[in-house]
């Protein structure tokens, strides 16, 4: 015998399944400053030009001293770091880039090997935000400068 339900209990249930599972979503965040839910992939949402909005070393606003301030990732998993500071030449450097610490960090690979040491430069930045728009990370330098950079998408 079947048994029938009164349509509000339809109701009742589908509201509570949503209810768990928006609660469950806002709960799941990866990143510090979110977001919390995105269709395309982190990889996806990576790759494109940046500009920096905010540049912070050492909790001391530094981006008026930057004319130009970005960086490229491409989908074949390069990077194209440009920089330069006012009244001095472009400086660019290059390397790979890849997704590390479970996806929560971008680990940049030199091209160009350390001068001293000859070994290979690595570098990770956290991060903090990313979508389609914005990509908001932390890292630290090889003389122990703390960097907080938000990027725009271009």
């Amino acid at each position: 015998m079947i048994q029938k339900f009164p349509p509000f209990r339809y109701l009742f249930l589908f509201g509570l399944v949503v209810l768990l599972g928006s609660v469950s979503l806002s709960g799941c965040r990866k990143y510090e400053d979110g977001p919390s839910f995105s269709l395309l992939s982190k990889e996806a949402r990576i790759v494109g030009n940046w500009v920096a909005r905010s540049f912070f070393r050492n909790d001391l606003d530094e981006l008026d001293d930057y004319s130009v301030y970005n960086i490229q990732f491409t989908a074949a998993g390069r990077m194209i770091w440009r920089i330069q500071l006012v009244g001095q030449d472009v400086v660019e450097t290059v390397g790979d880039w890849e997704l590390a610490n479970v996806k929560e960090a971008i680990k940049i690979t030199f091209d160009e090997k350390d001068p001293v040491s000859g070994e290979t430069r690595l570098l990770y930045m956290e991060i903090r935000r990313l979508t389609a728009d914005e990509l908001w990370v932390n890292f630290t330098d090889i003389n122990g400068d703390n960097y907080d950079v938000q990027f725009d998408a271009i």
